[in-house]
């Protein structure tokens, strides 16, 4: 099974393009949030109908997992939890979006919602510990934060990721964890595109305003992930 990861596609319409000529070589994408861009001339809610169409479109051929990142959720009320509604509504195209969790053969996936209100927090780790509960085989998740203090979340200056997220790895031990939103991170000398955090290997991609989004391929069947960005390429096991 071969799964192609990106994330931090920001409204840039040329990378999905690059995602549609894709489906043909994996069995899914994984894409882990921020597909629209708050700092775009183009409304959000015209930005969001653009990105729906892309993604019913690659999952005509391929499985489709996404998660939302800080750019795609609504504004709340004050006090009120964070929500990427359009997202949800991917469902009834068979798209599966935040909270879902995804059994392919003896893998699971579990996908976690950009979570800041406390609620949403509670929510996301009672289903984790429930998937990992009847965990099978290799169990990944995908969140858009990175772990905290790693060099994932490495922005040049500072640390910005996840500190909930680095819990829960340290509790839960899930063996993959793909995440965005630090779009330095592999581009630092002190940040990096994989880490360990304890017994689980975590990615984070990084971001470039190129036709061609930094992604991973991962092959499970040889337990190899691949990093291509326009530096190169390299390759991990796991």
């Amino acid at each position: 099974m071969k799964l192609l990861i990106t994330a931090d596609l920001h409204y840039n319409l040329k990378q999905f393009d690059w995602l549609l000529r894709q489906v043909a070589e994996v069995d899914a994408m994984v894409l882990a949030g921020d597909f629209l861009d708050i700092g775009s001339y183009v409304t959000v809610d015209v930005q969001s109908q653009v990105v729906e169409k892309y993604l019913t479109r690659l999952v005509r051929d391929t499985r489709v997992m996404v998660s939302s990142g800080n750019h795609d959720v609504d504004q709340p009320e004050e006090g009120a939890a964070y929500a990427a509604a359009w997202m949800q509504d991917l469902r009834d195209s068979g798209i599966e979006v935040d909270g879902d969790c995804v059994e392919m053969g003896d893998v699971t996936v579990s996908i976690c919602p950009w979570t800041m209100h406390p609620d949403q927090r509670a929510a996301a780790l009672s289903g984790l510990r429930a998937a990992g509960a009847k965990r099978l085989g290799t169990w990944i998740w995908v969140h858009h934060a990175p772990p905290d203090h790693t060099p994932l979340s490495w922005t040049g200056k500072v640390h910005f990721g996840s500190p909930e997220l680095q819990e829960w790895i340290e509790e839960l031990k899930p063996d993959l964890v793909f995440s965005g939103h630090v779009h330095q991170a592999p581009f630092q000398a002190e940040g990096a595109w994989q880490a360990k955090v304890g017994s689980t290997l975590a990615f984070n991609a990084g971001y470039e305003m190129s036709s061609t989004p930094p992604h991973l391929w991962v092959d499970l069947e040889n337990r190899t992930v691949r990093w291509c960005s326009s530096g190169g390429a390299e390759t991990v096991a796991f």
